[in-house]
Formats: structure tokens, C-alpha cells, sequence
């Protein structure tokens, strides 16, 4: 996993993108753009990851791919 930290940085830049484009507020696009450059440099791979070639950065997009994006729930 990646530390506090980590997640830390990537709300910042998430932030920043947000902003660089007119909005106050960020979205799960933002999350998908960043989130790879933010993240995968963090994540330290096992010995056996590394010797089957796993990329880093190819785990954050799996996760990305497989984690839901939340919707705001209609009443």
C-alpha cells in the first residue's frame, strides 16, 4: 500500500488539476488522471512481483479499473 502521505499528495495535485481547469471542486476523473503519476512510485513490489515484471503502474490502473466510482445516491 501506499502511506498517509502518499494519499496526501495525490488530494493536493487532484486539487490543483481542479483548479487549473476552473473548478472548486475535484471529480473522479481527476482521481483516474492523477492517481497513477501520484501513486505508483510509492508502491513497493515483492521480490516475486518483481522477478514475474509487475509495473506499478499498471496495479494502480488495475485498481482503478476495478474500484468503483461512487455516485451521489438519489432520494
Amino acid at each position: 500500500g501506499v502511506s498517509p502521505r502518499a494519499t496526501l499528495n495525490l488530494l493536493q495535485v487532484i486539487r490543483a488539476r481542479a483548479l487549473l481547469v476552473g473548478r472548486g471542486f475535484s471529480t473522479p476523473d481527476d482521481v483516474q488522471a492523477l492517481a497513477g503519476s501520484a501513486l505508483a512510485h510509492r508502491l513497493a513490489p515483492t521480490g516475486d512481483a518483481v522477478l514475474r515484471g509487475v509495473d506499478t503502474t499498471a496495479i494502480v490502473a488495475d485498481l482503478l479499473e476495478t474500484v468503483p466510482i461512487p455516485t451521489p445516491e438519489r432520494r
